[in-house]
């Protein structure tokens, strides 16, 4: 009895840092199917609200990103009645886009605008990822 109670110690120490290194791995999993950050949701809410504003009949979306070839300029989006805008991303206070944010704003619009009906293709050799949404 006495040799097991001094090998609990080091049980313990050893069951409690398993514990720990799995709970942060799950955590950090976990994390990763999510938007990685608030910045992402308060981006795409920022879009979502300007087209809203300006271009509520939204027919296609280019949502750039930051990507070896260089920097992302922002996102241009046209209206079915013919109005274009660009939403410059350093104009709002954004930098650094990255691939997974442009791709999270794309299928925000997608949603918001398509109704089930929008579309999302992206394409590397563009740096950005493409909305469409059906006429109504």
């Amino acid at each position: 009895m006495s040799d097991f109670m001094l090998a609990l110690p080091g049980i313990l120490f050893w069951v409690v840092l398993f514990v720990v290194i799995k709970s942060s791995r799950t955590k950090r999993e976990e994390e990763s199917k999510h938007p990685q950050n608030t910045a992402q949701r308060e981006l795409a809410d920022d879009v979502i609200a300007t087209i809203e504003r300006v271009a509520p009949d939204l027919e296609i979306a280019r949502v750039s990103y930051d990507s070896y070839y260089g920097k992302a300029g922002g996102i241009y989006f046209r209206s079915w009645s013919g109005y274009s805008y660009n939403y410059a991303y350093a104009s709002h206070g954004y930098k650094n886009v990255s691939r997974d944010a442009a791709k999270f704003v794309a299928d925000e619009i997608a949603k918001r605008f398509g109704k089930g009906g929008g579309k999302v293709g992206g394409w590397s050799e563009y740096d950005y990822f493409e909305v469409w949404i059906p006429r109504k």
